[in-house]
């Protein structure tokens, strides 16, 4: 037991023991337990012995079929079975129902409420529902703020009328320009036709605050465009509002704005003409993390804008991949908000979660949180249609029903021999060495494109960005056979040979064509963890190619070599919010693993917009199809 119940955080774990010293043993491995799940994004933690084990337990199994993979050595260590923890926690949770510890933990009432003053204590415990939970403060502090600023900032809105929805519809497609590719029978003359739900966004967000929800393709930031083109249309005094497009992660901020500016350039010309100063307003948005738009400090690990400073009243917020948003971060920003500022919040809950603590996309649309009318769901795709394999596959995994793993034109599935490490990589290799045929091409064109760094007209640059967008592999690991690290390093081992062949190996430490991926922010340059490059040499120095409104090429000299890698394969995690029109995804072989999920399996398929390739075994799909990972984080709205 002593090996299991080493501390997961030496300097709390000193500061709770100064604060009580005669905390019983017990209760500090337990502690030790709540910070291993916290670790794990969990804020809330039920001080039931059978709840509370049953969390633990799905935690230390997930451990253990990690400790049998040959990618992580836990030195030999012998780990014994979650039951050998339940002692602890049976002990450890009567003791602290029985003697409070109240130097450490603060008491609060029902419904975990407590006093207006200042929690000073590492921890609250407080009962709801005939239960009493534990939080550490500062998460218990953010589910309040929560709790209390989203009841002022979305209130119980109205369903559109059916002439509303029909006259939003009409108005939209005279103001959307019309393209052959929206025509056909019933639309004989190509009008983009947003559809019921969208309608009833657009009407709402003139005089609601909203949370707009939705798969990939459903038109989220199409909706936010007409909903501010519509408001500053209509109500000439918003021309003056500042308007912040914001988002957890740069590149999603970059993208949210790159889409709306794409939809905003194919607005009528004539419409643009009758209101420049909306086109002109709306062209000239910038977009940020949201770390930066509420002007992170350092030095005290907190924002200028805040509750005593918050933004104008007079301010519009847009949040994208509202999923990706911690709990502590969601509280910063609605603390920053003041009461009458206008707020849409878009985001899928069904993909992944954020990487710091909390669910709070999916903990405020819980079907107990949603009394109150201010969501409206998106449910029609436009990157596969609902009767689309893809589509199918994407509804019955959100919905958890029974998936047969029958082969299709648009799903399929495969997977490795399991005869032995060796029988596996070599089938792996096989997959990944075919699946990258399509990218030989790659270093040729990526020679052609530097003669156009120069150039205005860039049409070699454009065909290899475009080719380096059409298929992607996902992995939901990074290390093993499966993972990113040994799926790239196949995959460039591959394209280097073929490039070779015809111009001898490359001196450089990167090849022509070669697809990078930041793994770290770069804010001096505006590049982003999660963007993606492609490697041009022009006179013997190697760039990275980033494509955004227009190609900027940055010398790979001036980037750390820690903070790039390959990007023919990437994890599912980085490849939230992008599209590809083919990939291919493998699955963890283990079921239990804690990566074989829901959300990883539904992130990974919705990337595909044509054809998607699972490589798992039957076992661990319809283990992925099953296992949720279930974030307790106690908001109630």
């Amino acid at each position: 037991m002593s090996q299991v119940s080493a501390p997961i955080n030496k300097h709390l774990h000193k500061l709770i023991t100064q604060v009580e010293p005669n905390l019983p043993e017990c209760v500090q491995q337990f502690l030790h337990l709540v910070l291993s799940l916290q670790d794990d994004g969990n804020t809330q933690f039920a001080l039931d012995v059978e709840l509370f084990y049953s969390k633990w337990a799905q935690k230390w199994n997930g451990l253990l079929k990690l400790y049998d993979t040959d990618s992580i050595n836990f030195m030999d260590r012998d780990f014994g079975d979650a039951s050998e923890f339940k002692p602890i926690i049976e002990s450890a949770i009567a003791a602290i129902l029985e003697q409070k510890f109240e130097s450490i933990i603060s008491w609060g009432k029902a419904d975990c409420e407590v006093s207006d003053e200042k929690n000073s204590k590492l921890f609250v415990a407080c009962p709801s529902g005939g239960i009493t939970y534990l939080y550490i403060a500062k998460y218990f502090e953010a589910k309040r703020i929560i709790e209390s600023t989203t009841s002022t900032l979305f209130v119980d809105g109205t369903t559109p009328t059916e002439s509303a929805i029909v006259n939003c519809i009409e108005k939209i497609s005279r103001i959307h320009t019309k393209n052959p590719k929206f025509a056909n029978k019933n639309n004989p003359e190509g009008k983009f036709l947003v559809n019921r739900e969208q309608a009833e966004a657009i009407i709402r967000g003139q005089s609601e605050n909203l949370i707009v929800t939705g798969g990939p393709g459903t038109g989220k930031t199409t909706v936010v465009l007409y909903i501010l083109w519509c408001m500053l249309e209509s109500h000439p005094e918003y021309l003056d509002y500042d308007i912040h497009l914001a988002a957890p992660s740069g590149k999603a901020a970059d993208r949210m704005r790159e889409s709306l500016v794409g939809s905003l350039n194919e607005i009528e010309a004539s419409e643009r003409d009758i209101h420049p100063d909306i086109f002109n307003k709306l062209s000239n948005l910038e977009s940020s993390t949201i770390h930066r738009m509420l002007k992170y400090t350092p030095d005290d690990g907190g924002f200028r804008y805040n509750k005593k400073n918050p933004f104008s009243r007079n301010s519009i917020f847009v949040i994208d991949e509202a999923s990706m948003i911690d709990i502590s971060l969601f509280a910063a920003f609605l603390q920053s908000v003041q009461e009458g500022s206008r707020v849409f919040v878009l985001g899928d809950p069904y993909q992944l979660p954020s990487v710091e603590a909390g669910a709070v996309l999916g903990e405020i649309l819980k079907p107990e949180n949603t009394t109150r009318n201010f969501v409206v769901k998106l449910t029609k795709s436009n990157r596969f249609t609902d009767d689309s394999e893809i589509g199918r596959l994407a509804k019955a995994i959100q919905s958890r029903a029974e998936v047969q793993m029958a082969p299709g034109d648009t799903v399929k599935f495969t997977d490795s021999p399991t005869g032995g490490k060796k029988a596996e990589e070599a089938a792996i290799a096989t997959l990944v060495s075919n699946w990258v045929k399509d990218f030989a091409e790659m270093p040729a064109l990526a020679e052609k494109a530097a003669q156009e760094m120069d150039l205005e007209d860039k049409p070699v640059c454009n065909r290899l960005w475009e080719l380096s967008l059409q298929k992607r592999i996902l992995s939901a690991e990074r290390r093993g056979p499966r993972g990113v690290e040994s799926l790239n390093q196949t995959a460039c081992k591959r394209i280097r040979q073929q490039y070779a062949k015809a111009n001898g190996n490359p001196a450089n430490l990167y090849f022509p064509g070669e697809i990078l991926i930041l793994t770290r922010n770069q804010s001096m340059y505006k590049l982003y963890n999660g963007d993606t490059g492609i490697v041009i040499f022009k006179d013997g120095r190697p760039y990275l190619m980033i494509k955004r409104e227009r190609f900027e090429f940055y010398p790979l000299t001036l980037l750390p070599a820690d903070a790039i890698e390959p990007a023919f394969a990437i994890t599912i995690h980085k490849s939230q919010g992008s599209e590809y029109n083919h990939v291919m995804m493998l699955l963890p072989t283990r079921e239990g693993h804690p990566l074989l999920t829901n959300q990883i399996l539904y992130t990974g398929i919705t990337r595909a917009k044509k054809t998607v390739t699972i490589v798992a075994s039957e076992k661990a799909f319809h283990a992925a199809c099953s296992t949720v990972t279930q974030r307790d984080t106690g908001i109630r709205l």
